[in-house]
């Protein structure tokens, strides 16, 4: 009598189930890493963007320009950077410092000031293409000038398409 192994229907019904979940398994927890990925890139564009418009002064120049100048210059920055695959929406609120009790004429969020700020200009561009949007990411910067006493804050909505 020979000795030998002997594998049975069973055992590789088991094997080959075995093998599918693994492989199921890998496959999810590799798409995960992607999405990290993916979300850390656009997290990384959408500061490096932020970044490099406060440096280029486009925030500070922008308290001294008219609405469509810097929304100009916003649309601008945007569609020179931005990749094709991302989609990117720029807001920039200007508020100023009141000492008094009424805003005058910086009054878009009502005639009082809010800690002092009225808000004064809002102004948004965008490159959104496509609505389908697989993942988003919001990130935000404060910016002054040092003499006027005024601040802003721009945001900046980046997302895959």
């Amino acid at each position: 009598m020979k000795k030998g192994i002997v594998f049975t229907i069973d055992t590789i019904i088991g094997v080959i189930i075995t093998a599918s979940l693994l492989t199921a398994i890998m496959g999810i927890q590799a798409a995960n890493e992607n999405d990290e990925i993916e979300m850390l890139k656009l997290q990384a564009f959408a500061m490096d963007a932020l970044t490099t418009m406060d440096k280029q002064k486009m925030f500070e120049t922008g308290f001294f320009q008219s609405d469509a100048q810097l929304q100009q210059s916003l649309t601008r920055f945007l569609n020179n950077t931005t990749p094709e695959n991302v989609n990117a929406k720029i807001t920039v609120k200007m508020y100023r410092y009141e000492t008094h009790s009424s805003c005058g004429s910086c009054h878009l969020a009502g005639n009082t000031p809010i800690n002092g700020f009225c808000l004064c200009r809002s102004v948004s561009s965008d490159t959104v293409i496509s609505n389908t949007v697989r993942q988003k990411t919001v990130e935000k910067r404060m910016f002054s000038t040092h003499s006027e006493r005024q601040m802003g804050m721009a945001t900046i909505e980046v997302s895959l398409k």
